[in-house]
């Protein structure tokens, strides 16, 4: 008989209380507002036929708490695992892209007009950032923890940085596949990993 292929779901978590829509929270560990538990609960609904093997999450409460609503007893609880964690902002942490530009013009010329930034001031390098959440995925998949069909509960970042392992370097740049908070996305291993459905809220 043959093996169903592997399939995964990376799904962003919702709204903060900052709000994350708005504000640049990386390391810091903001709790979900109501609004991302109803935006995780959407997804839930969405994904009500889904049967997880095996389930992932960022060690940030806004990614924990989404990753239990939306498994809400059906699956696995999920596991820890801190590489997933959102990028380092360094010092334009918590602030709003106008704050940025008053308090780090240099860094803001850089970033939005140039184009030429590759990280954050007193933060992380995207590169950097980018092999932490590679590495930690090689390792899980070195284990076999990621079997069956996976669920990867984390951040728009997180995100971006495994698209590039699934669908080679590349992936990074998808602006096609960002998902906005509460958004998902499915993937199918076939000979290669591919996307299967995207609903990017």
């Amino acid at each position: 008989m043959p093996t169903m292929p592997r399939r995964l779901f990376l799904v962003r978590h919702g709204e903060t209380e900052g709000p994350s829509s708005l504000r640049f929270f990386g390391r810091t560990d903001i709790p979900l507002a109501e609004e991302g538990r109803t935006q995780i609960r959407r997804v839930q609904e969405a994904l009500a036929g889904v049967a997880f093997d095996a389930s992932f999450t960022s060690p940030l409460s806004r990614a924990r708490e989404s990753a239990r609503i939306l498994l809400d007893g059906r699956g696995p609880m999920p596991r820890v695992v801190h590489a997933f964690r959102e990028i380092d902002f360094g010092r334009i942490e918590g602030l709003t892209e106008a704050e940025i530009r008053e308090r780090e013009p240099d860094f803001y010329r850089a970033w939005r007009v140039e184009r030429t930034s590759t990280g954050y001031p007193d933060g992380e390098t995207l590169e950097g950032f980018r092999l932490r959440v590679v590495e930690a995925f090689d390792r899980l998949e070195e284990e076999g923890a990621v079997r069956g069909t996976a669920l990867v509960v984390a951040h728009r970042g997180t995100v971006r940085a495994l698209l590039s392992r699934l669908l080679g370097p590349a992936g990074w740049d998808r602006r096609d596949l960002l998902l906005g908070l509460g958004g998902w996305m499915s993937f199918v291993e076939n000979a290669s990993w591919e996307v299967e459905r995207i609903s990017p809220a």
